[in-house]
């Protein structure tokens, strides 16, 4: 007997696509689950930048605790790794090698060269340090200028981003040939002076655990119109600092990128945030004792983390920090 399938038996067809109304709805959600996950993943990528940028940090800390007791406790600086380029006494052969300065201040040259296995050739050394080896990866400044008589000629400087890290340069201070002559720029002893015989050695710095090594932040900016540009400087014009030193953002410098505003009415700045804060509103810092923080802007303005043991605050009114005194002894 022959079976007849009705046609009302057939399984229905399905649909060939979605609605508009229902793509919309899909659409939607996806959109309200990205906004949902970016402010998380943006915190994310900020706390994984910070880490890196606190490595860095450690690693110079390390260095310099094997650095100082090669050396018998003196600091890289101008006198222990770039007072010859200063004076212009340096020669070709200390000018070519991993641990040369790039230039009178650089610290970071004597302290890291080996470590990091810097290029032998100045330039090539400054376009490192500028690109790979000690930047910190939320530090996107790059230089809008040369300072005159520079001297980079394999890169275009604007194309480099400005060095991430500083060291306070009150803690490098001293005479050449104890001719009385200072290596940091006379300006700042309107605000602070270091204590009569200081010279720039562990022993003589003070508490290691709240004395500043290495800051955030570079310095050397112009200002133009309301607008600010950085400078690269030449490897022998500078003795107040150059790229790799600064006063830190307790003391008011001009071009200095640690502009807050006012004592009167303090606010960090876009400025600040580009050269400086980089890390919500903070920066990261290495102590000499070797241990790194994460301090808030209103944290950094303590004058006593930048100067070392004995200096004197000459002028309270030229710095940001509010418990300072004229005449107050640093401890």
């Amino acid at each position: 007997m022959k079976t007849v399938i009705s046609q009302r038996t057939k399984p229905p067809l399905l649909s060939a696509g979605f609605t508009l109304i229902e793509l919309l709805v899909v659409i939607s959600i996806i959109a309200l689950l990205m906004g949902i996950m970016m402010p998380a993943l943006s915190r994310a990528r900020a706390i994984a930048q910070s880490a890196v940028c606190k490595s860095n940090l450690r690693q110079s800390g390390i260095a310099l605790a094997t650095y100082t007791a090669s050396n018998k406790d003196w600091l890289p600086g101008p006198n222990t790794s770039g007072g010859n380029i200063a004076r212009n006494e340096a020669t070709p052969k200390e000018l070519a090698s991993k641990t040369s300065p790039v230039q009178n201040c650089d610290w970071i040259s004597p302290l890291l060269g080996n470590e990091f296995g810097l290029p032998t050739d100045t330039e090539e050394r400054i376009i490192e340090l500028c690109t790979n080896t000690f930047v910190c990866p939320s530090n996107k400044a790059k230089y809008d200028y040369e300072y005159p008589g520079g001297f980079i000629n394999k890169v275009d400087v604007t194309s480099l981003k400005v060095f991430s890290y500083s060291s306070p340069t009150a803690f490098h201070a001293y005479s050449f040939r104890n001719t009385g002559k200072p290596v940091t720029d006379a300006e700042i002893r309107n605000a602070a002076t270091v204590a009569p015989g200081y010279v720039p050695k562990m022993t003589k710095i003070g508490s290691a655990q709240r004395k500043i090594f290495v800051l955030e932040g570079t310095r050397y900016l112009r200002e133009t119109g309301g607008v600010y540009q950085a400078s690269l400087n030449n490897i022998r014009y500078q003795n107040d600092g150059g790229n790799y030193m600064v006063w830190g953002p307790a003391t008011q410098f001009p071009g200095d990128p640690f502009v807050i505003g006012t004592p009167a009415n303090l606010e960090l700045t876009d400025t600040a945030r580009k050269y400086a804060y980089r890390h919500n509103d903070g920066f990261n810092t290495a102590f000499f004792d070797g241990h790194v923080e994460s301090l808030s802007w209103q944290e950094s303005l303590d004058i006593r983390m930048y100067w070392p043991r004995g200096s004197r605050v000459m002028r309270a009114n030229f710095t940001y920090d509010p418990n300072d005194r004229n005449g107050m002894t640093i401890k």
